[in-house]
């Protein structure tokens, strides 16, 4: 009886064990992302006869791998909805431009081509997440549009990483563009509107 006690015990403790080392050796690459506010700002660019603008979403982000081996986000994006429009699945994409200086961005953000000179820390590139060590960014991403655009958006981060080879949903946002938005924008004012979710805790592969 007290052998059979002893392999009881001793298997638990094998099977502990096991558990212990696959979460801090084997565990596979699991990021989690938190974000916070979506800025947009958009700024009306001349060229003798011609005019267009490009819309410029900003927002800090936080990733986490909670796994043991090192893994990479490849890449990160915004993609933009428009509802209202009579076109089904009506949307555009908003490609990750840079890495800013929060600083450096907040006192030159009116002003692109200033910030793009000070406060840009480096062009979109793949992040290799250590186990455990937190990646806090504060990135841009834009486009360009050759007319106003006054309506609803939607907008939702996305992720790709070597956990998933496809794009993972992480955070989404809405702002609505009257025209009296449209024009104070294009004046030079920005607008932030909050997440829909509170921190996104979960693996972004599940």
């Amino acid at each position: 009886m007290t052998s059979i006690a002893s392999l009881i015990i001793s298997s638990f403790a094998a099977i502990i064990a096991l558990a212990a080392l696959w979460k801090t050796h084997l565990a596979r690459f699991r990021p989690i992302a938190t974000t916070g506010k979506l800025r947009l700002r958009i700024y009306e660019i001349e060229n003798q006869d011609s005019t267009w603008f490009i819309p410029q979403l900003d927002v800090p982000i936080m990733l986490v791998n909670t796994g043991a081996k090192i893994g990479t986000i490849n890449d990160i994006r915004i993609v933009a909805r428009y509802p209202d429009i009579p076109i089904p699945n009506a949307r555009e994409i908003f490609p990750w431009h840079c890495v800013v200086d929060s600083g450096e961005f907040e006192l030159e953000a009116i002003h692109r081509f200033t910030w793009l000179k000070k406060a840009r820390l480096r062009d979109s590139s793949g992040i290799a997440l250590q186990p455990g060590v937190p990646v806090s960014m504060h990135i841009v991403l834009d486009t360009r549009w050759d007319d106003a655009v006054i309506q609803k958006i939607e907008f939702e981060l996305q992720i790709s990483s070597d956990s998933k080879h496809k794009w993972t949903p992480i955070e989404r946002w809405t702002h609505h563009i009257s025209p009296s938005v449209w024009q104070h924008l294009i004046d030079g004012t920005s607008f932030s509107v909050d997440p829909h979710t509170s921190p996104r805790k979960e693996p972004l592969d599940r």
